[in-house]
């Protein structure tokens, strides 16, 4: 009986030993230094007044999180239009949408390669992507350069942190838009 103890022990010892291997590529991340950014030149818009409602709130929301008490500055957005929704809705293509998300990351280190223009409103900074504006804003005559990462020395996209991410959608549809969908601040 001790024999076969011990075979087994033995046996299993080698297998739990061998199977200690390390597979697992590591991925290392390199601090960006100032070589790694450049300057880019964006066009500057104006909303439409369709829009001044949606974005009072969703300024009004984005600092009553907990999380943002006490900034100074007002937070940066994402402003993305589409053709059609990317939340895997049931898909009406036949009318544009709209998604705002906030940036939770430092905007100097924001990863600008998608970024086409931008939206000044109150103070808050909406970076916009997506080349289907014109139901929504304005274009001016004016630009502005941003400090970004170079997309060539980029690293990683951030990931969603679930339900702390707050982001709205909407569909435009017959002049008017719907709310679709929203991602709240979590409460403590």
């Amino acid at each position: 009986m001790t024999k076969i103890s011990t075979y087994l022990l033995t046996t299993l010892g080698t297998l739990l030993f061998v199977s200690c291997h390390s597979y697992v590529e590591s991925v290392k991340i390199k601090t960006y230094k100032a070589k790694d950014y450049i300057t880019k030149e964006l066009k500057v818009y104006e909303p439409k007044e369709l829009l001044y409602p949606i974005l009072d709130s969703i300024i009004t929301k984005t600092k009553e999180c907990p999380e943002y008490e006490g900034t100074k500055d007002c937070q940066s957005f994402y402003f993305s239009l589409r053709k059609e929704p990317i939340y895997g809705l049931e898909n009406k293509k036949e009318y544009p949408y709209l998604s705002i998300s906030a940036i939770y990351y430092v905007p100097r280190l924001t990863y600008h390669r998608r970024t086409k223009a931008v939206l000044y409103y109150k103070g808050c900074n909406f970076y916009i992507s997506g080349s289907f504006m014109t139901p929504f804003l304005l274009q001016t005559d004016r630009t502005t350069s941003i400090k970004c990462i170079d997309p060539d020395k980029y690293q990683f996209e951030v990931l969603q942190r679930g339900d702390k991410d707050m982001f709205w959608g909407y569909l435009y549809k017959n002049n008017v838009l719907h709310n679709i969908c929203y991602g709240r601040c979590a409460t403590p």
